[in-house]
């Protein structure tokens, strides 16, 4: 944060704010799943500027997320996503949209 000049952080939390009076529960929980080292890099400098409850419902997670998302997740979800994602990667998931 130290980084940016005062009024770029100023207008930065003002921002902040105003997403999170008017969209401050649009989001229950986010994982993000096979984040590398650079992306939990940049993830620690992020938060810092996000509100507080924000922060909370995000949850990152490197290459064992699994039992995690078991715990908050249904397997049945984690199947169905798991499927469309394969089948996009194969091309084919136009055909099942």
């Amino acid at each position: 944060m130290s980084n940016f000049s005062k009024p770029s952080r100023y207008l930065f939390m003002e921002i902040q704010k105003m997403d999170s009076s008017y969209y401050n529960e649009t989001l229950h929980k986010r994982f993000i799943i096979n984040a590398g080292s650079g992306f939990k890099m940049l993830w620690k400098a992020v938060k810092t500027f996000l509100d507080v409850r924000t922060v909370a419902k995000v949850q990152v997670l490197g290459s064992n997320y699994l039992s995690v998302l078991l715990d908050a997740i249904d397997i049945r979800v984690i199947a169905v996503v798991d499927v469309l994602s394969a089948l996009d990667r194969v091309g084919l998931v136009a055909m099942v949209v």
